[in-house]
């Protein structure tokens, strides 16, 4: 469940995993490990168990592992400063999040406007965030502070694109 994987540390993660053979509790095993990694700074292993995720997705034709692995790599990417890659990677994940993965969809949509964000592309990043926000009031399983969090960042691109009108508008929603 991934529930309680969300509560378990990363050496519990490590052991579950050596224990476990069914390769679709592996590959959610390893989402969950992979972020773990990534937050704990360790990149490296975080890289080389979104690989691992991403084999089992393939092999299986699972398009929400896919997508999921698409955004550790985006990650990964932007950590490592290739804004490049880490947009390329979030715009598959993009291209895989249609229909049936809209929640999958405003979490890329949201990574994608903070990245436009991070290299002042701030005209990008204005309407990557009201795709976000258009998005979110639609979907009742986006977390409150994925909206919060687009309203702020919306409002600030508004700003930083030198629109005071939208942004005045967007943070008196």
């Amino acid at each position: 469940n991934s529930t309680e994987l969300s509560k378990m540390t990363i050496k519990e993660l490590e052991t579950l995993r050596k224990a476990t053979t069914n390769e679709t509790d592996i590959a959610n095993i390893d989402h969950k490990l992979a972020s773990s990694y990534f937050n704990a700074g360790l990149t490296d292993k975080a890289l080389e168990v979104t690989r691992e995720l991403e084999a089992i997705a393939k092999k299986y034709k699972d398009t929400q592992f896919i997508i999921q692995s698409k955004a550790n790599y985006a990650g990964y990417y932007r950590r490592c400063k290739d804004y490049v890659k880490a947009a390329h990677y979030l715009k598959e994940g993009l291209a895989l999040a249609k229909t049936g993965y809209e929640k999958d969809r405003v979490f890329l949509l949201q990574g994608l406007g903070s990245l436009y964000r991070e290299l002042e592309l701030n005209e990008e990043a204005y309407q990557t965030f009201l795709e976000v926000l258009a998005m979110a009031k639609t979907i009742d399983t986006t977390t409150p502070r994925a909206i919060f969090a687009s309203y702020i960042n919306a409002t600030l691109a508004a700003l930083s694109a030198d629109r005071p009108q939208e942004a005045l508008q967007i943070a008196l929603e």
